[in-house]
Order: structure tokens, then sequence, then C-alpha cells
């Protein structure tokens, strides 16, 4: 595998292409509870903005050696027309004629990079400041309803609960042995259960490390905001999901309460460490849309599992293409028949005195001054 100025524009075209077709469909995947195909397709909307490698796929379809060729000889000719005349014609400043622009670019990515695993381990070290005196809940009613939860769930790992005043929302923390820290607030036992049971779904689905991947990914990609509003749509889902697993045999009232604990919480402002999972997603727009999915649920008809199907398929399709497509790029430009001679190439000389080479009115080299073996072909 290798990387070229080509793969690299490649990916982030189909990345925003996916980054498009999802805020398209997003709501409707929600609303009739399409969780995983949302999942699945936001995962692979950041892997083609991440995966910026050519993998020299050969094709033998002639379409997609047509539509790649097109393509690809349009962005040839606007960075050559652009970077790089720009590279050599125009008067950089001091900074970029040293380290270049692209070392620039890099050096301001890695400064953003380290900046955000600090802050990022400064907010996990003022968090372990804040809870680690505060000892696990003897509150006899967190205890029972906690056991209650377990059992319903057939849960057998041990939970610890914190209960402390400093939560301003509930979250779980933890890879392996949950911890469910809790606001004093909680009196009414249905409320409590309902929170508990929450949290251990998000722990059963492995949603705190969805969420730390997606963490990670958004700190080295942290100048990438379609990355980071993917992510947002994954949070979302997982949101829905577990919103939908504890309702599901709730009645209305029940429901309505349930929601009235993530209105509650809603707008509140909470610092948590990496891994954790909230109850609730914070300051977002979308809560309405969030109770409403399982306050008033929609009946999935046949017609609506069609579309669903068949939208599937056709991200899958593109998915596929997407690959096909940018693992072509650096193919396109020295077709395996071609070959250099005076019938089909000739030379542009420079201002600077240097030569183009051009086969098959392609741009084949740039700012050639050894002619060596090219000396039998015309100069335009």
């Amino acid at each position: 595998m290798t990387i070229t100025i080509y793969s690299v524009i490649f990916s982030f075209l189909w990345g925003s292409i996916f980054f498009l077709v999802l805020m398209c469909v997003r709501r409707y995947l929600l609303r009739h509870h399409a969780y995983y195909i949302l999942i699945f397709f936001s995962l692979f909307a950041i892997f083609r903005f991440i995966f910026i490698f050519d993998i020299n796929i050969n094709l033998n379809s002639n379409l997609f050696y047509q539509i790649g060729k097109g393509v690809t000889f349009l962005l040839k000719k606007f960075i050559n027309n652009s970077v790089i005349q720009f590279n050599y014609e125009n008067n950089w400043n001091i900074l970029t004629q040293i380290f270049g622009l692209f070392h620039l670019f890099f050096y301001i990515w890695i400064i953003g990079i380290v900046s955000l695993i600090f802050k990022s381990l400064v907010q996990t070290i003022k968090f372990m400041k804040t809870y680690k005196e505060i000892p696990q809940s003897k509150n006899p009613t967190f205890l029972k309803i906690l056991k209650c939860v377990k059992s319903d769930m057939n849960f057998r790992l041990d939970v610890r609960i914190i209960e402390s005043e400093y939560v301003k929302v509930p979250f779980l923390c933890g890879f392996f042995h949950p911890t469910i820290y809790l606001n004093t607030c909680f009196h009414n036992e249905n409320e409590i259960y309902s929170v508990i049971y929450h949290e251990l779904t998000h722990f059963v689905k492995h949603d705190n490390w969805l969420k730390f991947f997606l963490y990670c990914i958004n700190i080295f990609f942290w100048w990438n905001p379609m990355i980071r509003n993917i992510s947002e749509n994954i949070y979302d889902a997982c949101e829905y999901r577990c919103d939908q697993i504890v309702t599901k045999n709730m009645s209305s009232i029940q429901k309505i309460d349930y929601a009235s604990i993530i209105n509650r919480m809603t707008g509140r402002n909470a610092s948590t460490p990496i891994g954790v999972t909230l109850v609730t997603k914070l300051n977002s727009d979308c809560v309405y849309h969030r109770l409403n999915t399982f306050l008033y649920p929609c009946k999935i008809r046949p017609a609506i599992r069609v579309i669903i199907t068949s939208a599937t398929g056709l991200m899958i399709v593109l998915s596929l293409l997407s690959i096909l497509l940018i693992s072509q790029a650096n193919d396109f430009f020295t077709p395996a028949d071609a070959s250099i001679t005076s019938a089909n190439s000739y030379l542009i000389q420079n201002e600077t005195g240097s030569y183009d080479l051009y086969c098959m009115g392609e741009l084949i080299d740039t700012n050639l001054t050894d002619l060596t073996g090219l000396s039998g072909l015309p100069i335009k």
C-alpha cells in the first residue's frame, strides 16, 4: 500500500459523500430503530476518511478505468495548475520556504494532537481527585435496586455505585468492572431502576469501548469536523438503542417518567473522563426527537423495511466502489500500454528553463532539467 496526494484527496471526497448521505438518513434510521445500520455506516464513513492508502487493485472493467481516469485527470490538472505552480512560482514566506506547506500542516497537526491528549489527561486527573475519596454507596435503596436490575439483566459482574452531590449527570465508568455514578437527588425507586438499567445496558453493549475508540479518532483527526459530527451520530444511536431496551416493557406512564429524567438531565454540564457513557447527550437539540422515538414509536411497515434494506444495499455498493476507485487513482496516469515516443509525447519549456513532459495528452513529469533519452521529443 502507498500514499499519494490523489489517494488522500479521493479518500476525503468519498468520506464527504458518506457524510452527506448520513446527514440525510440519520433521523430516518433513528426513528425506525435502525441503530446498528447507522452505527455501521457511520464507522465506515470514518474509515473512508482515515484510510488514505492506495491498495493497488487492478480492475479489468473498462468502465471503472474510464471513470477513474477522467476524475483523476481533472484532479491532476487542478493540482498541477495550482499547488505545484504556487510552490515554485510564487514567493512564499520564510516559514513555508523552510518547512514546506505540508511540513507546516504536519507540525500543526501534531501540536493539536499533543494538546488534546494533555487536556484529556488533565481532565481525567481532576476527575480522579474529585471522586477518589468518595466511598462506595451503602444506600440500601440503591443496593436493593441494583440487585434487582442485575437479576433482570442476568448480569454477573460486580457493580460499584458512587453516590455524590458532585455528579451532575448519571454516568458509567470502567471498561472491565463498571462503576455507576449517581447524584444524591434520586429518591424515586422507579427512576433509580431506570437509570441503573440504562447505564448497565451501555456496559453490556460495549458503548464505553466504542466511545473511547471514537475519542481517540477525534483526537487524531481533530481538524476534521465531519468526523466529529459522524461520531455524534454513533453516540446518538447508542443512546436511542439503550432507551428502546429500557422502555420496551414499560407502560405509557412509566415512559413519561423515564422521559422526564432525560429532560431533567439535559443541559447540565458535567466533566467526565475518557471511556464513560452519559445517560443523555448534553446540550442536544435532538432531545425532543429522542423522547418521541420511544414515547410515540412508529410501526415499521414492510415498505419501510424494503426502503431500509435497499438503502443498505446501495451503501454497500458505494462502499465497494469507493475503495476500488480510490485504489486505482495512481494507476491511471501511466497506462500499461503507453510508451514515450515522438508521436505521442512532447516537451513544454518553462520560464525557468526546465521542461514538462506530456504523454498522450497527460502530464507525466515536471521541471525536468536532464533530457537524457528525451532529446528526440518535439518542444512546444
